[in-house]
């Protein structure tokens, strides 16, 4: 389908139409041309077909002959009490914006008692038929309607014919609303137009968006309902938007510059790493400074990046929707200069997994009893902390061949309902696959651990595990692995955490030389290879077996579970 009237500025669709030729003098102008507001072109087309039907019905309106004495004639036909009703009602509404108390020397306000007009504002004038003076009436109303301070901005006098006027109070959106519907319900008693008079009022009660001011905010609300995104990336979002905020304001995304952007970056640099409760509540200055009096670890380049693409993704949304021509964050980025050894994410060593382990066992033993057998999944599959806590008892299979494995999938939920917040998620589309179990999982007790869930009719293998406020069940899990490994095992180096094992284990991949499809595969990486998606079949599973089984940690795991079990 062609659209003659569709035409890209910059990042930008609009809409342009040419005023026909006989009806130029009426419009004013030669062309109507205005701002689709998006620069996504299926948008822009949806948009320029309802622009493209509104002109031309608007054409056949002021085609139309005689239209004065058509409302004339619908004049007419009242009887004398709708009459002298529809000549009050329309001085009533001459005397705009205010109905609420009349100046004499301000012909815009009305009488305390719109039912009494004083004798100092003038009458309608003597019309030489009803026609004129209609004609008369609707040209008077869309020059007030014109005059209304509708927005934040001073309003703009108009000239006329009689003094040069403005309103310059602005009027309030709920009077504004009672205004359309007064000025709508006039002229259609006598079928006059109404929707060029509309346009101000229209103005003074759109929401904020609609007056093209587009903050972060607005900008993450349209990002979540074009894209949907899980809710640690919202937060994570929301949170960088608050940061920027607190630094700039909230500014419409026209505003922003590389320099808001460029500063942003570098007190990024200054706050710090601590997820105390009260840190998080501080301003940005607060939380600076409070970090050089305590000494606390500043934020990572890795977090720092994370702040910045947000920022980026929401103006990208900003020119992808046509509110900015360009995306000033993109190209500003962390150098790599910054980057120092100490701030790189490391592997556990297996003297530190063999502290762990024995640490996570003693604390199984008051109530935790799950928790060594979650970080022995992630340690020998490289699983995420969400892909291990969510796994269901039916994820636990055995292959003919290749002998028990693990199905991480998005499918299923706690309680086999449709309900979205027990339904388990995934990062991506790779991450859906199949991972066959290291030996060490099945003699720790893997799957007596799964024949237990079954017989007490839990749906998840870890049915202890509880969900946190994101809905996450790895939340709480994380939080609690993190404080027996900083104060039980004595693991104090911030590099590591539980995402540490997806690392280690590919430390120990590398050592064995394991191929990177295969690697690929195992870890649920997007990978070029088209053998690595092969192996996502379960006929794949003899190969990945083969490799899973080489991989040695360096401690007597066994020994530790069992230990524990007979203690």
């Amino acid at each position: 389908m062609a659209y003659p009237h569709l035409l890209k500025r910059g990042n930008t669709y609009q809409f342009k139409m040419r005023v026909p030729t006989d009806l130029r003098e009426a419009v004013g102008k030669e062309f109507w041309q205005l701002s689709l507001r998006t620069g996504d072109k299926k948008v822009a087309e949806s948009r320029c077909r309802e622009q493209t039907d509104k002109h031309l019905a608007l054409i056949d309106r002021l085609r139309t002959p005689n239209v004065f004495e058509a409302g004339a004639g619908r004049l007419a036909s009242l009887e004398a009490a709708q009459r002298d009703q529809f000549l009050r009602q329309a001085r009533k509404l001459l005397y705009l914006p205010d109905p609420s108390h009349y100046d004499p020397t301000n012909p815009f306000r009305a009488p305390p008692n719109p039912n009494h007009i004083p004798d100092d504002i003038p009458h309608f004038p003597e019309p030489s038929s009803d026609a004129e003076m209609l004609k008369w009436l609707r040209s008077e109303l869309k020059e007030r309607l014109s005059v209304l301070n509708t927005s934040r901005n001073a309003p703009t006098p108009v000239q006329s014919g009689r003094s040069r006027r403005t309103s310059n109070e602005p009027i309030e959106p709920g009077r504004a609303k009672a205004l359309m519907e007064e000025v709508k319900a006039l002229l259609d008693r006598v079928n006059l137009d109404y929707e060029d008079l509309a346009e101000p009022l229209k103005h003074a009660t759109a929401t904020p968006a609609d007056v093209s001011f587009v903050g972060l905010n607005q900008l993450i609300e349209i990002w979540i309902s074009d894209n949907h995104p899980p809710a640690q990336h919202i937060d994570a979002y929301r949170y960088a938007a608050k940061r920027f905020i607190e630094l700039h304001t909230d500014l419409d995304a026209r505003q922003i510059t590389k320099m808001h952007v460029r500063n942003f970056r570098e007190k990024l640099a200054l706050l710090p790493t601590s997820t105390r409760a009260d840190i998080r509540a501080m301003t940005v200055h607060e939380a600076i400074e409070t970090a050089d009096t305590e000494g606390l670890n500043r934020l990572s380049v890795l977090t720092i990046k994370k702040h910045l693409m947000a920022i980026s993704t929401l103006l990208n949304q900003a020119v992808k929707d046509g509110h900015v021509e360009e995306n000033v964050a993109s190209g500003i980025t962390v150098a790599k200069r910054a980057v120092s050894k100490v701030e790189k994410r490391k592997s556990f060593t297996p003297d530190q997994l063999k502290k762990l382990f024995s640490a996570l066992r003693e604390n199984g033993v008051h109530g935790h009893s799950d928790d060594a057998m979650i970080t022995l999944v992630a340690m020998t599959t490289g699983a995420r902390v969400e892909e291990v806590c969510q796994l269901l008892v039916t994820d636990v299979q055995e292959h003919p061949t290749a002998g028990w494995y693990l199905s991480i999938t998005d499918e299923g939920d706690d309680d086999g309902d449709d309900d979205d917040g027990d339904q388990k998620r995934l990062k991506n589309a790779a991450s859906r696959r199949v991972v066959p179990c290291h030996p060490l999982l099945i003699d720790c007790g893997l799957i007596e651990l799964r024949d237990a869930a079954r017989a007490r009719g839990d749906t998840r293998l870890f049915g202890k595990l509880t969900r946190d406020s994101r809905g996450r069940l790895g939340g709480t899990f994380g939080k609690r692995f993190t404080r027996v490994m900083r104060d039980k095992a004595g693991i104090t180096d911030r590099r590591l955490k539980f995402h540490s094992f997806r690392h280690t284990w590919k430390t120990f991949a590398r050592q064995l030389e394991v191929p990177s499809d295969v690697q690929f595969a195992i870890l649920g990486h997007t990978g070029t290879n088209a053998v690595a998606d092969g192996y996502g079949e379960r006929t794949g599973l003899d190969v990945l077996a083969k490799w899973i089984q080489k991989f040695d940690f360096g401690f007597d795991a066994v020994a530790i579970f069992k230990g524990a079990k007979q203690g």
